[in-house]
């Protein structure tokens, strides 16, 4: 639901966290303009919920709201927690 063109995507090192039962890898698939954007990592929580990397959109996006923002941080708090020790 997050990927603009899901049918693209292509993923890579993906590894199951038994501890925390989440999965976490990279994903990198085409945006509105047909162009990959380059690998984004990723996380899916027990729940199933999913969390993607936010980046540097707090910086490179202006005007962006407190709900966007708190959004961000909870995606990145989460990637930290849960796929750490997986980064290579």
């Amino acid at each position: 639901k997050q990927l603009t063109d899901p049918d693209s995507a292509k993923f890579d090192e993906v590894v199951f966290n038994r501890p925390k039962g989440s999965v976490c890898g990279y994903v990198n698939s085409r945006n509105k303009f047909g162009g990959y954007t380059g690998k984004t990592m990723f996380a899916v929580s027990e729940s199933g919920d999913v969390y993607l990397d936010p980046g540097d959109l707090p910086t490179r996006v202006p005007g962006i709201t407190l709900d966007e923002l708190t959004a961000s941080l909870k995606a990145l708090d989460f990637l930290i927690e849960h796929c750490q020790k997986y980064e290579k």
